[in-house]
């Protein structure tokens, strides 16, 4: 093999960790109203609060915890964050998630509250390798070169990643099965920058 110097520059951060699901969470996200989305391609809980609920404070705490741990020690920043909005989503068969990412917000996350197998993944986007215009042959697909990453779901996982990341889930393929997961937004939570940069969210 050629010998070379590769600088891999600009990974894309994404966190993974668990948080064990009490019955309690899904008891109470099973008894809330939800309507169809504007794609009619899932249900989603109405408000944008979720987490401000009393039965599901507790598990807000553990990931805000996360979401401290991904910035502290994964992004290495020291700026505070907070929940700006939350919501729970629902596929039954034939429901999925379309290309998206979320706006107005700086990280993103979802938790699995109810998986089981082959009820579909998450996948994120790559914006692009080498062109935007063409799709190259590739001799085997790598981390370097491939245009998309899927990340097998279970009940309990939790993933945070930059909101400007896109995404999308796999066509829920189950009879007789709900995929639940919580989705949330956190912006930043006071002063960031200095002088002429000087910003207080």
């Amino acid at each position: 093999m050629p010998h070379f110097i590769a600088h891999n520059i600009w990974s894309t951060p994404i966190y993974e960790n668990e948080i064990s699901v009490k019955d309690e969470w899904i008891e109470f996200c099973n008894n809330i109203n939800y309507k169809r989305t504007f794609n009619n391609n899932g249900s989603i809980s109405v408000g944008p609060h979720l987490l401000e609920n009393i039965p599901l404070l507790e598990l807000k705490e553990k990931i805000l915890y996360h979401v401290d741990v991904y910035t502290n020690h994964q992004l290495n920043i020291s700026n505070k964050f907070r929940m700006c909005s939350s919501w729970c989503i629902k596929h039954i068969k034939g429901d999925f998630a379309q290309v998206h990412s979320h706006k107005n917000s700086i990280i993103s996350g979802v938790y699995y509250l109810q998986v089981t197998d082959g009820c579909g993944d998450i996948f994120f986007k790559r914006d692009k390798f080498l062109s935007e215009s063409f799709l190259f042959d590739l001799k085997k697909s790598t981390i370097m070169n491939s245009i998309e990453y899927k990340i097998s779901v279970k009940t309990g996982k939790l993933i945070l990643f930059p909101s400007t990341l896109e995404h999308y889930t796999d066509i829920m393929p189950l009879d007789n099965f709900e995929r639940i997961a919580i989705s949330f937004n956190m912006f930043l939570d006071g002063p960031i920058g200095e002088e002429d940069r000087f910003l207080h969210a």
